[in-house]
């Protein structure tokens, strides 16, 4: 079987082309990076330098594929254009899909987030929970409108929507959970955002990857699926953490406005001089939010399994302490 995965060289597109191509299938890896594409090193895969923006490198990447995986996103926290955010997930996602009906692929699953649903702020957010604030930046509501681009274009498509993942894989910008585990490990974390009491829902990058190989085989056309793991606390996680790895460090929590004071510079900065910021105010006032997930209509839909936190902590520093790498 012949596999498109954009967004190939990414966090979890380069986890889902491995296991595709363990799994023995061939993989038609598009990407961006002839230098990052070195790490997708395997039999089983095939690198295809194109972009999703442009339709020609695409179509030669989807050509007699079978199905696709759509990974490929902008996450960054800022672009000095924000149309970009539109541009990439939404005009790059109707680009996929219609590469991939003019290839003949049975269907298409595409990776969203399980932040266009909401904060959940005292219950359980799912797939049909009514959003109840505005979006908070333009990743946000570019991946909202994604969905009814999906929706509307008459592929059959699938779309999976992870919560804040972690676990073995590149450092990059979409892998910040996992670089937050590393620098507590490494004694070089110590903040606990706000008062550490916000929820959010934790989920281990294979679990992710086990929900995309489920959404391509028992996915319902047009339907979106939370791939989450666990609901913890900030204090909570760290706690578990701590439990796992033996490291023990206090932590000291930083108050809202403290860094929303610093994202606002760091947003002055990136105005005035064009640098990309570390964090943005935007992304700050979600600290101020509980993002907890329910995962049930995947559980019952897909067979989605997820481990638990503790599990999912354990691998993520046994992986660490072996050198990251893999």
């Amino acid at each position: 079987m012949r596999v498109l995965v954009t967004g190939a060289t990414g966090y979890v597109g380069q986890r889902l082309a491995r296991r595709l191509a363990d799994g023995g299938a061939t993989v038609h890896a598009l990407a961006r990076s002839p230098e990052k594409a070195r790490a997708l090193a395997h039999p089983g895969i095939v690198v295809f330098q194109g972009d999703i923006l442009d339709p020609a490198s695409l179509a030669r990447a989807a050509e007699g594929c079978e199905a696709a995986y759509h990974a490929a996103a902008l996450v960054s926290v800022w672009a000095k254009d924000p149309e970009d955010y539109r541009r990439v997930n939404v005009g790059g996602t109707v680009n996929v899909l219609d590469v991939a009906k003019a290839a003949g692929a049975v269907r298409v699953v595409v990776t969203s987030t399980a932040g266009v649903f909401g904060p959940s702020d005292g219950g359980l957010v799912d797939e049909a929970t009514p959003r109840r604030v505005p979006f908070f930046n333009e990743y946000e509501s570019s991946k909202a409108e994604m969905h009814a681009a999906a929706r509307a274009h008459g592929m059959d498509a699938v779309i999976v929507c992870p919560t804040r993942i972690y676990g073995p894989g590149p450092m990059v910008e979409g892998n910040a959970a996992t670089q937050m585990i590393a620098r507590y490990v490494a004694g070089r974390w110590r903040a606990l955002p706000g008062d550490g009491n916000r929820s959010g829902n934790y989920v281990f990058v294979d679990d992710v990857i086990d929900g995309h190989l489920a959404a391509m085989d028992r996915g319902r056309a047009g339907e979106a699926y939370i791939l989450g793991g666990e609901n913890a606390t900030y204090r909570e996680f760290f706690a578990t953490l701590a439990a796992v790895s033996g490291v023990r460090h206090r932590l000291f929590p930083t108050p809202i406005a403290l860094l929303m004071a610093f994202a606002r510079l760091e947003q002055f900065r990136a105005d005035r001089f064009g640098r990309k910021p570390l964090i943005t105010p935007s992304w700050v006032r979600r600290y101020s939010h509980d993002w907890a997930n329910s995962s049930a209509k995947a559980e019952a839909g897909l067979g989605y399994a997820p481990r638990s936190l503790e599990q999912g902590l354990r691998e993520t520093v046994a992986w660490l302490r072996a050198g990251g790498a893999g």
